[in-house]
């Protein structure tokens, strides 16, 4: 009898074990170099080992989940749920990943850097993340404190082997999900991956994305300046593969970006003074041009201006403010239907310059000469592959055709709402979402004249926002919509001189014939 209970006894402490199946966060995270390889010269990532598995994963939290540890403030980072990366201070490799909360519960709020926790969650991937969405967390969860481990110093050789072409080392995967430091770097580009992203380069031209899970640095740090030096830049290591550099880096902190020496004048506040330009109409541009280090005094501003795609001509902008430093010149006067593109340009005593936007040339601010009303094509038309609106952040009236009302996109009840989209006949550019409570009224087939701000979201041009939803006047109901543009699948996968062609049928209606379902 006294062996039977004790085998009993056995028998169950075996099962408590395996199904509290206690691992390390390398056990989740490592994948041999072999697979890694294979993967990603196919452009994928292979399945985490544990992937679906329920596990017990310990390690030290490397940021809030929230700003003040207060669940009414906002979260620290963007992950869909309150998050905390956590780190293995004593196996840095493999020692990292992302530990999400969508329970919300009441004490995951109280998490700080430095925390030990021991917590219970479905291991998963978002994309090619791995991460672990825990199940009823307590305060019982938390077992210790710490330092927060220093991070690990590295070159961007150890994650990109060669500049150009620019190749990743798929085996720098053992770093996804750890704290890290590189030294020495370049801002080279502005807004990469959007939401306020930018790409910093070493010596050799090797590239990094900068992103931002980060709270702070998606709402409230300011972009650094294309030629910025980075004394040191430190995150967390995850990766993307959208990204140009494959893997991307988060920073967390105010404290993880420090700048260098090098810091070119700032160009804020780009304005017209007219949303909507007329023939004969002259524009004026002002912008606030400042050395925000104030190592180098500004020293000079210029406006860039061309119409139709001629050479630009530059003109010296004035300083009419001193307070606020605020520049202006005017563009002149041009003939109905000319595209106007423009940028600035400004030059410290230090000889660091910079422009606005960080493109140039390359992705100017626009604007349409119009004897006519504005039509929805000339708030969507961008040629220059940014997306951008040449209305960006300005106020515009458009008509069309309700072609998708919220019975047709009811969104997820969660973190896409329900949409409504308009539409002026069948050529390119020709469609656009609008937003507010007053188009979530609409029917399809209403036409309709809309009055709002034009913004991206998620990189989506709309019209209204969260604070001024679009204002919408129905002209007429029942409408025919118009036919749907009849298109091949690659002139929306593909690229036309490093351009989508699909960006200019954004938020039409399409068909397509003769498809395969190939994934």
């Amino acid at each position: 009898m006294k062996a039977k209970f004790t085998i009993l006894i056995f028998l169950l402490a075996s099962v408590g074990l395996f199904a509290q199946n206690e691992v390390t966060i390398r056990d989740i995270q490592f994948v041999e170099a072999d697979s890694l390889l294979f993967y990603g010269q196919n452009g994928a990532e292979p399945t985490p080992p544990l992937e679906g598995q329920t596990v017990t994963v310990q390690g030290v939290v490397m940021n809030q989940a929230y700003y003040g540890q207060n669940p009414d403030s906002a979260r620290f980072t963007h992950h869909g749920a309150p998050a905390v990366w956590i780190n293995d201070p004593d196996n840095r490799e493999w020692g990292g990943i992302i530990v999400r909360d969508p329970e919300e519960s009441p004490d995951f709020a109280i998490l700080d850097s430095g925390f030990v926790i021991k917590v219970t969650g479905e291991v998963s991937s978002f994309f090619t993340t791995t991460q672990i969405n825990i199940t009823g967390f307590t305060a019982a969860d938390v077992i210790g404190f710490q330092d927060r481990p220093e991070p690990v110093q590295l070159a961007l050789d150890s994650l990109i082997v060669t500049a150009n072409p620019l190749t990743p080392n798929y085996l720098a995967e053992k770093w996804e999900g750890v704290y890290v430091e590189f030294k020495d770097l370049i801002v080279v580009e502005n807004n990469t991956l959007g939401n306020n992203s930018f790409t910093v380069a070493d010596a050799s031209g090797r590239q990094l994305v900068v992103y931002t899970t980060g709270d702070y640095f998606r709402n409230v740090f300011d972009q650094p300046l294309i030629g910025s030096s980075l004394r040191h830049l430190r995150g967390i290591i995850d990766n993307r593969t959208d990204s140009p550099s494959w893997f991307i880096i988060n920073p967390l902190y105010d404290g993880d970006v420090v700048y260098g020496d090098v810091s070119p004048p700032n160009i804020l506040d780009v304005l017209r003074d007219k949303p909507v330009v007329g023939f004969g109409e002259e524009v004026t541009i002002t912008a606030n041009v400042f050395d925000a280090d104030g190592t180098g005094e500004v020293t000079s501003v210029t406006l860039h201006y061309s119409s139709d795609g001629t050479n630009y001509t530059e003109v010296a902008m004035n300083l009419i403010n001193e307070v606020d430093s605020i520049w202006s010149a005017a563009i002149p006067s041009f003939n109905d239907s000319t595209f106007v593109s423009y940028y600035i340009m400004a030059e410290d005593a230090d000889l660091a310059s910079s422009a606005s936007p960080s493109g140039a040339e390359e992705s100017p601010f626009t604007y349409f000469v119009l004897n006519r009303p504005l039509a929805i094509a000339e708030v969507q038309y961008s040629p220059f592959g940014s997306g951008f609106s040449s209305y960006n952040n300005y106020e515009v009236t458009v008509s069309g055709i309700v072609t998708a009302d919220t019975s047709d996109i009811e969104g997820d009840g969660n973190n896409i709402g329900p949409q409504v989209y308009m539409q002026d006949g069948n050529a390119p550019w020709s469609a656009i979402q609008i937003f507010g409570t007053e188009a979530d009224q609409l029917q399809k087939g209403d036409q309709v004249t809309v009055t709002g701000i034009v913004n991206e979201n998620f990189g989506l041009t709309r019209i209204g926002n969260l604070n001024q939803g679009a204002s919408v006047t129905v002209n007429q109901s029942g409408v025919e919509l118009p036919e749907p543009v009849a298109l091949t699948t690659d002139v929306i996968n593909g690229l036309s001189g490093d351009e989508l062609p699909a960006e200019q049928y954004e938020g039409m209606l399409l068909s397509f014939k003769d498809v395969f379902v190939v994934n």
